[in-house]
């Protein structure tokens, strides 16, 4: 027993299909219904048909390789529908099981042609339509015991008329189908290239992190003037690559790192030691620094929202400290210069103090004990900060 065809949407069959489908269901006392057609993706043509037998619940495949001709005939021609008898009917074909489809002639042309335009060829898709009886097609016809001529064109119109409806809504449903596949797979297209572009965006901004983090380990070893050499070990490259936090916290992770794995490392001091991905704490780092403000007299919730800001306050005032103890003038430059353990340029000190100027001025506020040597002698601070209104109407 041939096996049931899979359930599609109906315009993304081939139309005959659907005309074998449809057909049965809006006309009785139909015992089968053929079709042949051109199917572009084999590049021939093929024959289908249901039955009655199983309430036309399975599509079979019809053996038409001795009747190819005469089918291509009939599709040559457009214009030949119409009603004909079984001993009309020239061509011959085997159904899948094997059996040769006839039926008994108990009326005159019982079989209906229908011809319909193909998309594929431009020739004729033909529907043999095979009735049992069609006395009880047309209830109002004037002979209840045979139908007139003019009683099966009403049929034959009317049927023709339908099929061909519905074809038509089918194929503007397959185009809407087209349409919106095409959109789908354009913004599949799309989404596949942003991850490629994303991919690639991601990798080249993983490399710089991991020549940034390469970078302090160099300063480190400078910093520290010991023959101590540092690696990362693979799984920590991967760790770094991925790291979606604070470009500023980077430096602050790889130094705890150093200094754990110099502890643990017992090996003769000349030798390299790896840094392992379970060293860098990203997890920590908001945590931890925010302990470390509070124990310097920050409260909880400036410590974490101003972290950035005090971070910055106190990085330049140790540099300012320094230049101090050394009889340097304190500029925007040498402030920079004398940062620690990696110093910035002017230009970078100045436009960190642009961007948190609304930041300083509430720290200033709130900490006026703070950070006494930039307030009074980096002027970029001492003209623009400390001599706003906000912070005199605090000292007053």
């Amino acid at each position: 027993m041939p096996k049931p065809m899979s359930e599609f949407f109906s315009y993304l069959q081939h139309p005959m299909i659907s005309c074998l489908r449809i057909i049965p269901s809006i006309l009785q006392e139909i015992d089968k219904v053929l079709v042949f057609y051109y199917n572009s993706s084999s590049s021939s043509i093929e024959g289908k048909y249901v039955s009655k037998d199983d309430d036309y619940g399975h599509i079979y495949d019809l053996n038409i390789s001795e009747s190819k001709s005469i089918i291509t005939g009939l599709r040559q021609n457009s214009k030949n529908a119409g009603w004909y008898s079984q001993n009309e009917i020239e061509f011959g074909v085997i159904a899948e099981k094997g059996k040769q489809l006839l039926i008994t002639e108990e009326d005159n042309k019982k079989i209906l042609k229908l011809c319909f335009e193909s998309d594929e060829d431009k020739k004729s898709d033909l529907v043999f339509v095979y009735f049992n009886s069609l006395l009880n097609i047309l209830p109002f016809s004037n002979n209840k015991s045979l139908l007139e001529s003019s009683d099966k064109s009403i049929i034959q119109h009317l049927l023709q008329r339908m099929i061909k409806a519905y074809l038509k809504n089918e194929k503007n449903n397959r185009h809407t189908f087209d349409s919106i596949s095409q959109s789908a797979q354009n913004i599949i297209k799309d989404n596949e290239n942003l991850k490629k572009k994303l991919f690639a965006s991601n990798e080249k901004y993983g490399a710089s992190l991991l020549n940034l983090c390469s970078m302090y380990l160099r300063k480190i070893e400078l910093r520290e003037n010991n023959s101590l050499r540092f690696e990362f070990d693979e799984d920590c490259i991967h760790k770094i690559k991925s790291y979606k936090g604070r470009l500023e916290d980077l430096e602050t992770v790889i130094n705890d790192a150093t200094v754990y794995a110099s502890n643990i490392y017992y090996k003769s001091v000349e030798e390299t030691v790896i840094i392992h991905d379970a060293y860098l704490h990203f997890d920590k780092i908001p945590e931890r620094q925010s302990e470390a403000l509070q124990e310097t007299g920050f409260d909880e919730q400036d410590a974490r929202k101003f972290f950035k800001a005090i971070s910055l306050l106190n990085r330049y005032e140790e540099s300012a400290k320094r230049l101090i103890e050394e009889g340097r003038k304190i500029t925007i430059n040498s402030i920079g210069d004398y940062c620690k353990p990696v110093k910035v340029t002017g230009a970078a000190v100045s436009d960190s103090i642009t961007k948190y100027m609304d930041d300083f001025n509430k720290l200033f506020e709130k900490y006026p004990e703070k950070w006494p040597i930039i307030k009074k002698q980096l002027k970029p601070i001492s003209t623009k900060i400390i001599s706003s209104k906000i912070y005199q109407s605090k000292q007053a």
